[in-house]
């Protein structure tokens, strides 16, 4: 089975970006919890940060390459479940939802 995850740091990045706005703009359709769109955002944040400083190739160092691997795994962990308990297994989340979203 293939990874719903892009694999690239910038296809991730778009990916997630994407995921967070659908999933604001759906949240009460799909009986998503504002506290879980307040921390949805939250654990956004660190990575879009950590990304952004990393993204520049000119002006980034070692440790920021680390920090943004090491913010990686820890989002995508949270993404992984978080798509599992609201996205996946929703009932309000339609199949054309779930395609909209990848």
């Amino acid at each position: 089975m293939s990874d719903y995850m892009p694999s690239t740091d910038a296809s991730f990045h778009r990916w997630q970006t994407d995921l967070v706005a659908e999933v604001e703009a759906h949240a009460t359709l799909w009986g998503v919890s504002a506290d879980y769109v307040t921390e949805l955002k939250e654990k956004k944040a660190p990575w879009d940060a950590a990304y952004a400083k990393a993204e520049n190739k000119q002006n980034r160092t070692s440790a920021d390459v680390t920090a943004k691997n090491t913010e990686l795994a820890v989002y995508k962990k949270y993404l992984r479940i978080f798509v599992t308990q609201w996205l996946s297994v929703n009932p309000k989340v339609s199949d054309a939802d779930r395609t909209r979203i990848g």
